[in-house]
């Protein structure tokens, strides 16, 4: 039996180096253990020394913490009197094991474990002579890590067979990982001294996937637990179905023995969580790489990330919601552009484009059929009170699919409809509530002479806007606006109102394309069907606007007996609300009597919104030899010598304008350019150019 045992030594050993030869990749280890058994107790007086050897595959749940799955075989020789036959004893056993370990040094680490399991055991003489029973066992130990992946060490531990034998077990091996924890693909044993702690991840909203790349979905704390510096610290985050690649986190040239340091973590999304209709859990790692004395490890802990629908948004920030007005939308482009295109040709350029572009997509929302309804789940009055309950709120190409939306929903919808064709739009919140207003162009002097209520408008920035109550989209643009202007008024007096720019918003929260919208089929209103409506709604406007100041001027027309500023005063109110005709008969009244000056630039000016450049050219010329050092004389010169593409002209008249009137002349800066090239292309995008300038004495 002797020659069993050796056998039994012999195979462990001779195994041993080709299993250690392996590199360490997980914390799945393999530990191989002869060793020498000594009887204690009453069983020394019956057992003599023995051997044997155990396999251990051991694995680590955490710092300081594994569980193993124990198995071995051992041979004690019997102690009997010389006139018997030797004999002797086998027992196989199996069991698990829970353990610990500390690294004192670098290379070094101390392990303790206990365990238990079931054990069969034989005489080698009479193998009827059997017992089965349980076992219980524990021990320690010191191991010194020579190569990464594989360490060799001591044990000595305490084992009770019970009802059988029991001793004290000397152990002689070696310990090896196998296959796991790695980055780049590449097998990289762990560093067990680093440590990632308090990992926290707050919730996903796919909405702003680009959000996280710069600001953190989560924190966690990282620790050298040992004593001596680690080096070339760095932390990725990664998760494998959602992102290219992993996103490097942190990185630090070196951790001292001890030093913790807090490790924002954030992630570059791909546009493939836009698709995720349904909130899911997924499998987030974080990949922490460092180096030893020029040796590499790498770490991995595997976290779950709640990630909601793409619909999915917390109102702790207004600015967010910007996230969804897709003004890019190929759907919304389609819609707005049609609708733009069909109300220019039949509105005077004369009138405010910007409002004349809101009217129309207003009432095209009402033509097309879109309803404001409450979604008693969804309602912004409820969520907004509790800034971290989750709402859902619809791009704009869902609402035109629902043909329905709550308040947020149809400023959403509103504000992607006017920045797709250059208008500036803001969100409004008062309490309980969201709506939007749109940005006129206009400055605070020249809206003192355009709205007949200063109440109804706002000034922000020296820019005038109008805000937009789009739940009230069935009354029509002027009543939405009167009614936005009123829940302004009221909140504004006690420091309840908010107004967030949309583009000021898309620096931090940008709008995201909505995956699958290409295939949707709108039906824009036609001609026959918007018109009408858009065209009534804008002589509404202009009438609410114009009246009273009309009945005013004519008033004092009557009373001075035709003095010419008001004439001319009269054909500029009319020309301001795109009345264009009324306006040029008001004008050749005052030129039948006299070269009045501004009648002349005026007249200058509607040729110049006709199109007609040589005939604009011809009444700024006859201005100018009335007073040749007037800015809207030389800003109309300009412009038409530019459009006539004489642009040595206009370059001329254009300095003499910036020396004169600076402020006007910058913004008609395309004018500066000779050539009439990018920069004028861009003015005209903007409506710089064709923007009317009317002169009023």
């Amino acid at each position: 039996m002797k020659s069993s045992f050796i056998t039994v030594v012999t195979i462990l050993l001779l195994c041993s180096p080709l299993i250690f030869s392996q590199e360490k990749t997980s914390p799945l280890s393999l530990l191989v253990k002869p060793g020498f058994s000594i009887p204690v107790g009453e069983d020394a007086e019956i057992y003599k020394l023995g051997g044997g050897g155990s396999i251990t595959l051991d694995y680590l749940l955490m710092p300081y913490l594994s569980l193993g799955l124990h198995t071995g075989y051992d041979f004690l020789p019997v102690d009997t009197l010389p006139v018997f036959e030797p004999r002797s004893l086998s027992i196989a056993h199996l069991g698990l094991q829970v353990g610990t370990s500390i690294d004192p040094l670098d290379a070094l680490t101390a392990t303790a474990y206990v365990g238990g399991g079931w054990y069969y055991g034989v005489t080698n003489q009479d193998t009827e002579q059997n017992d089965t029973n349980p076992y219980l066992y524990g021990g320690a130990g010191i191991s010194y890590r020579l190569l990464p992946g594989f360490s060799i060490g001591l044990e000595a531990s305490y084992r009770n067979f019970l009802g059988l034998a029991q001793d004290l077990m000397l152990h002689l091996g070696g310990t090896v990982s196998l296959g796991g924890e790695k980055t780049g693909g590449m097998g990289i044993p762990s560093n067990r001294n680093l440590e990632l702690l308090d990992i926290q991840l707050s919730r996903v909203f796919p909405v702003f996937y680009g959000y996280y790349d710069e600001n953190p979905l989560g924190v966690a704390v990282i620790k050298n637990s040992g004593n001596k510096s680690i080096e070339k610290v760095k932390v990725f985050f990664h998760v494998k179905q959602y992102m290219d690649n992993p996103k490097l986190c942190f990185a630090a040239e070196r951790l001292g023995p001890g030093e913790e340091r807090q490790v924002p973590l954030h992630a570059l999304f791909t546009d493939t969580v836009l698709g995720i209709t349904e909130g899911t859990k997924v499998s987030a790692n974080i990949i922490v790489e460092s180096e030893i004395d020029g040796n590499r490890f790498a770490n991995e802990y595997a976290e779950t990330l709640s990630l909601y629908d793409r619909n999915a948004m917390t109102w702790d920030e207004t600015a967010k919601a910007a996230s969804f007005v897709t003004a890019k939308s190929p759907v919304v482009l389609r819609f707005s552009k049609n609708i733009s295109g069909l109300i220019k040709e039949n509105v005077s350029s004369a009138l405010n484009q910007n409002i004349v572009l809101a009217i129309a997509l207003f009432q095209a929302l009402d033509v097309y059929g879109i309803r404001y309804e409450i979604d008693p789940s969804s309602a912004y009055e409820e969520l907004s009170k509790n800034t971290m309950m989750v709402d859902y709120l619809q791009f704009p190409r869902q609402t035109l699919e629902f043909r329905a939306g709550d308040c947020d929903d149809l400023s959403i919808l509103y504000s992607a409809l006017l920045e797709s064709v250059g208008l500036e739009t803001a969100f409004i919140t008062i309490p309980g509530h969201i709506y939007m207003a749109f940005s006129t162009g206009m400055t605070e002097q020249e809206a003192r002479t355009f709205f007949n209520s200063q109440q109804d408008i706002l000034t922000i920035d020296g820019t005038v806007w109008l805000p937009v109550e789009v739940t009230a989209i069935e009354q029509g643009f002027v009543r939405a606006w009167k009614l936005g202007a009123a829940q302004w008024r009221k909140n504004v007096e006690i420091g309840q109102t908010e107004l967030v720019s949309i583009r000021n918003s898309w620096r931090t929260y940008s709008a995201v394309g909505y995956v699958g919208e290409e295939g949707m089929d709108i039906k824009v209103p036609t001609a026959n069907e918007l018109l009408p409506i858009s065209l009534d709604e804008i002589d509404r406007f202009v009438e609410t606007e114009i009246y009273k100041r009309e009945q005013q001027i004519k008033s004092e027309i009557s009373r001075t007996g035709g003095d010419l500023r008001y004439l001319n005063k009269l054909g500029v109110l009319y020309a301001r609300y795109g009345m264009t005709e009324q306006a040029q008969i008001q004008f050749e009244k005052v030129l039948e009597q006299r070269e009045y000056l501004p009648a002349l630039v005026n007249m200058g000016m509607l040729a110049f919104l006709n199109g007609d450049y040589p005939q604009a050219k011809e009444y700024y010329k006859r201005a100018e030899s009335i007073r040749a050092n007037h800015a809207t004389v030389l800003l109309g010169l300009a412009r038409v010598q530019h459009e006539l593409r004489n642009y040595e002209e206009a370059s001329v008249s254009y300095t003499r304008l910036k020396d004169l009137a600076p402020n006007l002349a910058s913004r008609y800066a395309y004018l500066d350019l000779e050539g009439g090239g990018g920069s004028g292309r861009a003015s005209d995008a903007a409506g710089v150019r064709s923007t009317p300038v009317w002169e009023e004495e």
